[in-house]
């Protein structure tokens, strides 16, 4: 009873959502259905006459009459139901689209950390199955439900005609059907729960088939020579996945086996009534023929219901993955609070933070102010907590414990997409688009561009040199994914691209996360100072491995084992002769070793 309401629910929940985005598209489908079932008593009827006139009086013009008209409502028929399936198929699609733009949305506004966790990444795979495809999920549901539909039409008229033979027949039809059904169903659920096991294994080969087609990797993948390791291992997993559709395709086997032995013996004692009516003289071959075709289409129909509806219920699973990744409630909730602006300091008070599924704080007992207007240097070793840090900072994660305040205010109580607006940040993992230059640079709809921005921008990072020489200029297309003539940036262009994301941006709080890693120590420099003119007033923070780069920052937080070790100016840590002092001049060194070793190649090619 508890699953009969659940598909109920299923049901209601896809009704509501097709009335909700696409009205018309429920009239089209149950003017469709209709039509394709009352399609099939035309050549049940049809026949009927026919021969029962044959046999009898042979009247030429009731015969032409009985075929024209048999075949004049049939064609109507035809027609209404190709016109109502064609008009069906854009809001199947439409229907689609609005729930995989739905799945997107929620994946982009849940909290950031749970995308980058295993069980949550399944639970989103497991999802995008109701979304991604026309045989599963949504859209194969409606198209079952309605068709289903027209199959129930075509069954009351089929039991109609057969209880005028015996109901007990309808009886035995109906019980090798139910044992049917139960078999169909149990193979659904095995299939179901197979896929889902293996839902890891599907991520994986995906994964593997991507970094094939992704020629981002290429350059590694042919010096390396790794082709030939992910072939074995994309082999391995699809293997493994072939195995589990093995063990499906042989349940499935064994069920249509017992399936096909129900039904050849509900046919053969069907047929064995009939004849026995025909030979006692109860039924005239005209009702043979009758009632013969309609049990014939009544055993088709009905294992045709079967199998829509042990579809659906696959479908609603899927459908049911969907709804719990989508009804997934973040950590905090969804705050009012508008954002009035960055006007005084950020202060962080005992913040802690742990990656979801570990003991080991990544962060803990981080404390202090950050004025407005203050440069921010943040350094330390690799792991030390520094883009942890930034991304407590960008709400990206949610602290453990402890709190993030902005003038006073603890930032969880903001709207986020204000609260974001409040920042422009340059990760070091840049991501380029595969549109123009203008939207990669503005990350904006081309309509939406403000031009002469996006050149202002290009010219402070150094660009726009390059750029004035191309054919198309800004809206020259980046990659060649969808433009046979785009082009591709190198690491450094990459890098002052995403700085002039920045630029262009002109947030209040500017944020460099080693945005200067791929450039040579020139182009670091122009970098940096451009951004110090841009900076201003606003507040900035930078993080860097290049000591170097951190002299011009009013303070320096060093960080080691997830909480700050020092801070203060790069003389006040110089003096303190501690962790930034080494690194400093390890760092130092290792350039006057460069240097020497340059005078001295220098000398030699001289």
């Amino acid at each position: 009873m508890g699953k009969l309401i659940k598909a109920f629910k299923d049901v209601r929940y896809i009704l509501i959502s097709i009335h909700k985005y696409d009205r018309k598209l429920l009239i089209y489908c149950t003017l469709f259905s209709t039509m394709k079932g009352l399609s099939p008593f035309v050549f049940i009827i049809l026949p009927q006459l026919l021969v029962e006139e044959l046999m009898n009086a042979r009247r030429a013009d009731y015969i032409l009459t009985v075929i024209f008209i048999g075949c004049f409502i049939y064609t109507i028929l035809t027609i209404f139901k190709n016109y109502f399936n064609a008009k069906c198929i854009p809001g199947y699609a439409r229907i689609r689209n609005v729930f995989t733009i739905r799945h997107w949305d929620k994946t982009l506004t849940m909290d950031y950390e749970h995308l980058e966790d295993k069980d949550m990444l399944d639970q989103n795979r497991r999802a995008l199955r109701a979304v991604s495809s026309t045989s599963l999920g949504f859209e194969a549901a409606i198209k079952k439900m309605f068709e289903l539909f027209s199959y129930g039409l075509s069954l009351i008229g089929y039991i109609a005609i057969i209880s005028r033979l015996h109901f007990l027949v309808v009886i035995l039809i109906a019980l090798v059907v139910i044992i049917n059904f139960y078999i169909d169903l149990s193979t659904k659920r095995y299939d179901q729960k197979l896929n889902i096991s293996n839902i890891t294994l599907q991520r994986k080969a995906d994964y593997l088939s991507n970094l094939m087609h992704d020629f981002t990797y290429a350059k590694d993948i042919r010096l390396y020579r790794m082709n030939d390791w992910i072939y074995k291992d994309f082999d391995h997993t699809y293997e493994a996945n072939i195995d589990v559709q093995r063990r499906i395709q042989r349940r499935n086997l064994i069920s249509g086996i017992a399936i096909q032995c129900g039904v050849i013996s509900q046919m053969a004692a069907s047929y064995g009534y009939l004849v026995y009516r025909v030979l006692i003289n109860t039924i005239s071959i005209a009702d043979f023929l009758m009632f013969s075709t309609t049990i014939n289409k009544l055993n088709e129909s009905l294992q045709q219901c079967i199998q829509l509806y042990t579809g659906i219920i696959k479908d609603f699973m899927t459908i049911d993955d969907y709804r719990c990744y989508m009804e997934q409630e973040p950590t905090t909730h969804s705050p009012k609070l508008p954002v009035k602006g960055f006007n005084h300091e950020f202060s962080f008070s005992d913040l802690c933070y742990r990656y979801p599924g570990t003991n080991k704080y990544a962060l803990h007992y981080i404390n202090g102010v950050i004025k407005k207007g203050e440069r921010i240097a943040i350094v330390g070793p690799n792991g030390s907590g520094k883009t942890t840090f930034i991304k407590l900072l960008l709400r990206l994660y949610n602290a453990s414990e402890g709190e993030i305040r902005i003038d006073n205010e603890n930032i969880n109580k903001f709207e986020c997409k204000p609260y974001f607006d409040l920042f422009s940040v340059v990760f070091q993992d840049i991501k380029v688009l595969a549109f123009t230059l203008a939207e990669n640079i503005s990350l904006q709809e081309s309509q939406t561009t403000n031009t002469a921005k996006v050149i202002s921008s290009l010219k402070q990072v150094g660009l726009w040199e390059k750029v004035s020489e191309m054919p198309k200029r800004i809206h020259t297309s980046l990659l060649q994914i969808f433009d046979d003539s785009g082009i591709d940036l190198s690491g450094g262009e990459k890098q002052k691209l995403a700085a002039a994301r920045a630029f262009y941006k002109d947030a209040p709080v500017v944020i460099l996360d080693e945005p200067t890693a791929a450039l040579d120590p020139l182009s670091e420099y122009q970098i940096f100072k451009r951004f110090d003119e841009m900076v201003k007033d606003k507040t900035a923070f930078y993080i860097s491995h290049r000591l170097s780069s951190t002299r011009f920052c009013d303070r320096i937080l060093v960080f080691n084992e997830g909480t700050i070790v020092e801070s203060g100016s790069h003389l006040e840590l110089l003096n303190k002769q501690g962790l930034y002092a080494h690194m400093f001049n390890v760092q130092a060194q290792y350039y006057q070793e460069s240097d020497t070793v340059q005078e001295g190649t220098y000398a030699v090619n001289q």
